[in-house]
């Protein structure tokens, strides 16, 4: 069994990011043999669990950025950083304090 320790991982300016390659990642999802196309694969791995983790305001946000080897997605990079405040729901722009209009 695969643990989070078994991924490289690296902590820097608060953000920790870790690589899974992608045949790991196949495994662990256990979609070997579904959504083969790797569109599928993003859209109903990926990104649908990204949108539930950030919208479940956990304490965390996560995004991820693929890696490719050659031309192929080789690996996954997840990056994963604190939630700044209850309205902080996106990882690439962060919010720190209540929006004007509320």
């Amino acid at each position: 069994q695969l643990g989070m320790s078994y991924f490289k991982q690296r902590k820097n300016d608060g953000v920790v990011s870790f690589r899974v390659p992608i045949d790991e990642l196949r495994e662990i999802t256990d979609t070997k043999n579904e959504l083969l196309s790797s569109s599928n694969f993003e859209q109903r791995v990926l990104k649908d669990s990204i949108a539930e983790i950030n919208g479940a305001r956990a304490d965390f946000l996560i995004s991820y950025e693929k890696i490719r080897d050659g031309r192929k997605i080789g690996s996954i990079r997840f990056l994963m950083r604190s939630r700044r405040s209850f309205y902080d729901v996106d990882y690439w722009n962060p919010v720190d304090l209540v929006p004007n209009d509320h």
